[in-house]
């Protein structure tokens, strides 16, 4: 994997304030308490009525007025996070760098399908603007990578700032060409997979491809984190389904038992199978029949493969046309239990945590999941910097 620094664009004033979740995880309700900030960087994301132009318009504007500034010199940025899991605070350190990822060489691996609307949403919002406004987030499998950062973190002071979920985050500009170097050299031979930004990604490519000479050289790169896959402050949840105006789960319980032995459960006893909830936990147990589908396909029987090829298409005959209206997804299992509760959905599909090494073995045996299939955290806050086109190339590279 080929990594560079580059030199950002940062808020002058790095904080809570300014920064957000990844657009693609903000709520509507999160957006309105976000935006209440003008210069939050949610403004760029999340354009509003205006679309992508507005998001143009106040990056140029921000950049006038002093709120963004660029650094003097290139840099990578060594993030750490710390949270609390239980009664143990535990941290993630990675690194925000330019990575190469056009021409494709196979070193950056996606997992997860894309939806085809929104690769097209994120590339107008990053042709209006020339930027990479948020990087895409990427897991080795590199046992040395976080000594090298923890060593690289001791040559600056951090920007520090607390999230309102209460990750704290450590920010560290790194301009010292020998620690860079010694990135590089840390990260040259891993393949890495994208944990989060596969729209991104894609959009980013196909920038590239149809940019020529004048853009290929910025659009041939995406800002992106990189962490390993053994830091313990990794980690990967299933993504739940809520099921909306599908009809009591009454009726389909006769197609689900002809491929899943179903038990009824107080709560969520297992980590390895899906449940069901429509006020009561279903628990799935995949049964032969349902098994032979996934091996049919020459798939693992992960517990995604069974919700999307059996559950999904076989049992509530939802296909991916119909998902947008017919299904929500949330990481939050009290949210998907709440959403039942309150009669705003019909039932849930609850889904298990992923092992890490299973994660990382399906994926690397080059079979995509289905959307949604992952939910990495802590996730990476939007803000922390910003890789928009150098003066000299702004009008050539689509800021206006």
């Amino acid at each position: 994997m080929r990594i560079e620094p580059f030199r950002p664009l940062v808020f002058r004033d790095i904080g809570s304030a300014v920064t957000s979740p990844p657009f693609d995880t903000i709520s509507p309700e999160q957006e309105r308490q976000l935006k209440s900030n003008p210069h939050n960087i949610s403004h760029l994301t999340l354009p509003g009525p205006d679309g992508p132009g507005e998001s143009a318009r106040l990056l140029r504007e921000w950049i006038r007025e002093g709120v963004l500034v660029r650094m003097a010199s290139d840099a990578v940025i060594v993030l750490q996070q710390s949270f609390r899991m239980g009664h143990e605070r535990i941290s993630r350190t990675g690194v925000i760098c330019n990575v190469e990822v056009f021409p494709d060489r196979g070193d950056i691996i996606p997992h997860e399908r894309t939806f085809e609307w929104a690769v097209q949403e994120r590339l107008r919002v990053m042709e209006a603007t020339g930027s990479h406004l948020e990087p895409i987030f990427l897991t080795v499998q590199n046992r040395n990578l976080e000594r090298v950062l923890r060593r690289a973190m001791q040559a600056s002071d951090p920007r520090e700032f607390e999230e309102p979920i209460g990750v704290m985050n450590s920010v560290h500009f790194v301009t010292d060409a020998d620690m860079i170097r010694e990135i590089q050299e840390t990260l040259k031979h891993d393949r890495a997979v994208v944990a989060d930004g596969h729209h991104r990604l894609e959009a980013t490519r196909r920038l590239a491809a149809r940019a020529g000479t004048g853009c290929g050289s910025f659009w041939s790169r995406v800002m992106a984190y990189v962490t390993t896959i053994y830091d313990r402050g990794l980690l990967i949840s299933g993504i739940h389904r809520v099921i909306v105006d599908a009809g009591p789960f009454s009726q389909y319980r006769k197609r689900m038992s002809d491929f899943f032995r179903m038990g009824t459960e107080g709560s969520v006893q297992r980590q390895d199978i899906m449940y069901v909830y429509d006020g009561q936990f279903h628990s799935l147990e995949p049964t032969p029949a349902a098994l032979q589908i996934i091996e049919s396909l020459g798939r693992q029987a992960t517990p995604i493969e069974l919700l999307s090829q059996v559950i999904m298409k076989r049992v509530l005959s939802i296909d991916e046309e119909r998902q947008p209206g017919a299904v929500r997804y949330t990481h939050d299992l009290s949210a998907a239990i709440s959403s039942v509760d309150s009669k705003r959905a019909s039932f849930s599909i609850i889904m298990p945590p992923w092992n890490k090494e299973q994660f990382m073995a399906v994926v690397s045996s080059g079979h995509l999941l289905p959307q949604k299939s992952t939910y990495f955290y802590p996730k990476i806050p939007s803000g922390i910097a910003i890789n928009g086109p150098q003066e000299a190339d702004t009008l050539r590279c689509g800021l206006p």
